[in-house]
């Protein structure tokens, strides 16, 4: 048996396909996501500060070659706002970072009620990680306070993102 090794590319691209989007109506008054020419555009209408202890359960997903279903590849919790505000630089503090130059989200905690947008963000290839391949991803986001999957869980908002690399 032969055993080729997978070269990594290097990824060059990135598109953009599509966005959804709920959240709850405690939270935000409105919520909308698009994609446009590979690029994100946001709206939303903050109603209820969003305090420190906010987290995030991220979930990056890889389409199975010729089929519609997605396997996950790594999915893990975040604390919004430590992220936000670390002094280390990493992947998602760089990826924050990105989407501040496009739009006007906070730089601190907490976010206070206010209107938000995202105007055509485009992810940089030197932001992909280095182990990331060539195919198809769906990146979910699902923002609470609380425990994930547990009775104290108060959901605020789900964005799923589908995306195309080369």
């Amino acid at each position: 048996m032969i055993i080729i090794p997978y070269i990594f590319t290097r990824i060059t691209q990135l598109s953009f396909k599509s966005a959804h989007s709920r959240f709850n109506m405690r939270y935000f008054a409105n919520f909308t996501v698009n994609i446009i020419n590979d690029t994100v555009y946001n709206d939303c209408q903050l109603i209820e500060r969003l305090d420190p202890g906010v987290r995030c359960h991220l979930e990056f997903q890889l389409r199975i070659a010729n089929s519609k279903v997605y396997q996950s590849l790594i999915d893990f919790d975040i604390d919004v706002c430590g992220t936000i505000i670390a002094l280390k630089d990493h992947l998602l503090k760089s990826w924050y970072r990105s989407l501040l130059k496009f739009g006007n989200f906070m730089e601190n905690c907490p976010f206070h009620p206010d209107h938000y947008y995202l105007k055509g963000w485009k992810l940089e290839p030197a932001l992909f990680p280095k182990y990331l391949y060539p195919g198809d991803y769906k990146i979910i986001a699902y923002i609470y306070n609380g425990q994930y999957k547990k009775k104290n869980m108060d959901f605020v908002l789900e964005l799923q993102l589908e995306a195309s690399v080369w």
